[in-house]
């Protein structure tokens, strides 16, 4: 009987055992899915924080090539102001050579040399005039000054009263103008 009785002490030993292996293991899993569930937040903050690092490079990438632009921007346009004085000089010279009687062949050569070095130089930064007389009136880069019946179609530029100018394709100032009616 001893040894039915350890048989069955075997058998309940077994069943314990296997009892208490399913019982660790339901409890191992019961310890992953808490230890799952406490990191899913974690991990919806990682997958945040991720995003959040990947929009602010770019961010700084924008800036940068921004900040980059606004520098040649400002290295372009930084004589701007000057330009516009010095158109003034041209203006005067312009006026003076339209304006020179052709008996004083020599003054009026020595003001059409300079005008044209002025041009030259002009040119040289970027500086270039808008051309006006005949082109159809465009408010991006003309002023009109008048309207003037003419047979010209309507829109025409029949007259210029001073030159416009545009430095490195941006209006530096627009050209005074009259537009037939």
């Amino acid at each position: 009987m001893l040894r039915e009785d350890n048989g069955y002490r075997n058998i309940m030993v077994d069943e314990e055992n296997k009892h208490m292996e399913s019982n660790a293991n339901t409890e191992t899993d019961i310890e992953e899915h808490e230890i799952t569930d406490e990191l899913n937040p974690q991990r919806e903050e990682i997958k945040k924080l991720k995003e959040q690092v990947l929009r602010l490079a770019a961010e700084l990438q924008n800036f940068k090539k921004r900040a980059e632009k606004e520098k040649l921007d400002a290295s372009k346009f930084a004589i701007s102001s000057f330009a516009k004085d010095i158109l003034t000089v041209r203006d005067s010279l312009q006026l003076a050579l339209d304006n020179c009687d052709t008996a004083d062949n020599k003054i009026v050569e020595g003001i059409k040399l300079t005008l044209d070095i002025m041009d030259k130089t002009l040119t040289n930064q970027g500086i270039t005039m808008i051309k006006s007389i005949g082109m159809t009136f465009d408010p991006n880069v003309h002023q009109a000054m008048n309207q003037v019946e003419s047979d010209k179609p309507q829109g025409t530029i029949i007259a210029v009263m001073q030159e416009g100018f545009l430095i490195n394709q941006r209006l530096l100032r627009p050209a005074l103008v009259s537009v037939a009616k």
